[in-house]
């Protein structure tokens, strides 16, 4: 009997002192993230709740191992082929791309989303304004996407209908990507990256240009020389073979994600740029071509931690999502102003728009505090606001705009 006892407290204490040393490796690893959030907490006056929740998510971004055993969960449950991961909280399709989902019964009632977006509106100081909400596609594409039975869905793209049509009864101008895309000429395969939410780069290019046309045919845009600007041989494309892995892979892990390709475009031609954001108290500002000013080429060139957020390269365009952002195109002083309200989604979009306006203007509303509409009605002869939210980001965080 004194046998089995001393085996329990031995067990016991072995299993302990893991413990405790595990949590004292995670402490020193985690200190300085720690200390810098909890400082920056008790700056901005936020709950207490809300610093444990900061504390707690900067102790699980850096606990010791924590990739490896992603890497080691991922493979096994590839051996075990199957399509979801940690509760269906990221699943898989037959094309082995990653979306990030959940059970849905019913898509979403937009008819307060879309008061909020008339109420803008209204509230626009300047009445030539055109206002315009800009739907983007979601990753699952209704009669292409195909699911194993029992994955489940989340009526995104139902709920996009939803504001779409509340919109068009409140006269509200849309644009809607969602079939168009099927249009583009690229593949299914290459519309969106396997391992992140976001479209490629060059999904991203081409909806620039479908914008543009957009805006220049049924909202009276100008531009000069359209067609130069939206030929896409006339931007540098450089091509990164397997070295991207996008926020979903970060969650599985490579052998259940894989790899993506990743591309960078821009422009061949000159241009001339001021670049200036800010993110909370943070400004950053930067001027030269587009390559210099528009681009956070430190993604591209690190290669120290693949799963590591500064190797995140879809953030390479306009140093990533900030509160504010605005962009002076120096050789473009007489081109068309544009506000675009705004995900992380558009934020490429917003890069190469930038080539044919005077300034590009881009608000987050989940990193800038201050009233969106005041911020709007502060830009002298702004000509168009865009209003523009991934179907899954269709939430009251992001349609607050006083």
């Amino acid at each position: 009997m004194n046998h089995f006892f001393i085996k329990k407290a031995v067990t016991a204490t072995v299993f302990t002192g893991v413990l405790i040393v595990g949590f004292v490796f995670n402490m020193r690893n985690s200190y300085d993230d720690v200390k810098q959030s909890v400082s920056s907490d008790l700056k901005e006056g936020k709950s207490m709740d809300k610093l444990f929740q900061d504390v707690d998510a900067v102790i699980n971004e850096n606990l010791v191992g924590k990739y490896p055993a992603i890497e080691m969960y991922g493979y096994v449950q590839r051996l075990l082929n199957k399509d979801e991961e940690n509760n269906f909280e990221v699943i898989k399709d037959k094309n082995g791309a990653l979306h990030m989902t959940y059970f849905g019964t019913e898509a979403k009632d937009m008819s307060e989303m879309a008061d909020r977006v008339e109420q803008f509106k209204q509230s626009l100081t300047n009445k030539e304004t055109q206002v315009i909400y800009v739907s983007t596609p979601d990753k699952v594409i209704e009669g292409v996407t195909e699911f194993n039975t029992g994955l489940p869905y989340d009526y995104a793209n139902e709920t996009a209908d939803n504001l779409l049509k509340e919109l068009e009864e409140r006269d509200i101008a849309t644009i809607d990507y969602r079939e168009a895309i099927l249009d583009s000429g690229i593949s299914y395969s290459d519309l969106f990256f396997k391992t992140d939410h976001h479209w490629t780069i060059q999904t991203a290019f081409w909806a620039y240009t479908y914008l543009t046309d957009q805006l220049t045919e049924n909202f009276g845009m100008q531009v000069e020389n359209k067609s130069f600007y939206t030929d896409l041989n006339n931007y540098n494309v450089i091509t990164y073979p397997n070295s991207f892995i996008g926020s979903l892979g970060r969650k599985t892990g490579i052998y259940f994600s894989g790899v993506d390709d990743f591309s960078l475009i821009y422009p061949k031609f000159f241009t001339d740029y001021t670049f200036t954001a800010t993110l909370r108290n943070t400004e950053l500002t930067t001027s030269g071509m587009f390559n210099e000013a528009l681009l956070n080429l430190s993604s591209i060139r690190y290669n120290e931690d693949k799963y590591s957020v500064l190797a995140d390269r879809y953030s390479s365009y306009l140093y990533g999502t900030q509160g504010i952002v605005h962009i002076q195109n120096n050789t473009a002083k007489n081109g068309p102003k544009v506000l675009l309200i705004k995900d992380s989604y558009m934020v490429p979009v917003a890069a190469f728009l930038s080539t044919i306006c005077s300034d590009v203007y881009l608000v987050d509303p989940r990193y800038y505090e201050g009233s969106i509409t005041d911020y709007a009605n502060s830009i002298p002869d702004l000509d168009y606001a865009l209003i523009s939210f991934y179907p899954q980001d269709l939430t009251e965080e992001f349609f607050r705009f006083e």
